[in-house]
């Protein structure tokens, strides 16, 4: 497989939303539900912060990208990581959430792990979101993060490491299609302003 100019990691896929003709390869998401170009679901998300159980409601993701991580685990290396992220894709406008499997976040002594991670980690009880978006648990030992943009589209599935340089290069991935939008709405703007001036 020839490597992705935009996401630089391996077995990536990044399809534009408009082509949906493009068939998954991978194992973990023969039997995805959401595809790129479709509405994902707006539901209510159990979470874990700062080592508490919390409840983060869709108003609370409105109106900005989210990175959504499908994550089999989580060692210390990758805590360092998603904090020092967390706080990059925030300052983007976006926020980063990771979806570890339930007995991880059940048990306490792993909780306290966690104390110190304002990355929203979520819990998935009653498997709605691993069955909305066609995620086998547990995943493989990859991490598999679907970009949605504000208006919940899902624009990007990425099958990837963890570490800092494949975040980047999802960050990047985000950026672009950011500086895509801006782009088209000030070509709207500017063809609106032409309009009035002919019609005047």
């Amino acid at each position: 497989m020839k490597s992705t100019p935009l996401s630089l990691v391996e077995e990536s896929l990044c399809v534009p939303a408009t082509d949906q003709s493009h068939k998954i390869p991978w194992a973990e998401a023969t039997h995805m539900k959401v595809r790129v170009g479709w509405s994902v679901p707006r539901v209510r998300l159990n979470a874990v912060i700062e080592g508490e159980y919390t409840v983060m409601e869709p108003a609370a993701l409105a109106d900005r990208w989210l990175a959504l991580c499908f994550l089999p685990l989580l060692q210390p290396a990758d805590v360092r990581c998603l904090s020092r992220q967390a706080g990059s894709f925030a300052r983007e406008g976006a926020m980063l959430l990771v979806l570890l499997p339930d007995e991880i976040l059940q048990d306490p002594e792993q909780r306290l792990k966690f104390q110190k991670l304002t990355v929203p980690l979520l819990t998935d009880p009653l498997n709605r979101l691993h069955r909305a978006y066609g995620i086998r648990r547990p995943p493989s030992l990859k991490a598999i993060t679907f970009l949605i943009d504000p208006q919940r589209i899902l624009r990007h599935h990425v099958v990837h490491d963890l570490n800092m340089w494949s975040m980047d290069s999802l960050r990047g991935l985000m950026n672009f299609n950011q500086r895509a939008a801006n782009l088209k709405n000030t070509c709207h703007l500017k063809e609106g302003a032409t309009n009035v001036v002919r019609a005047s």
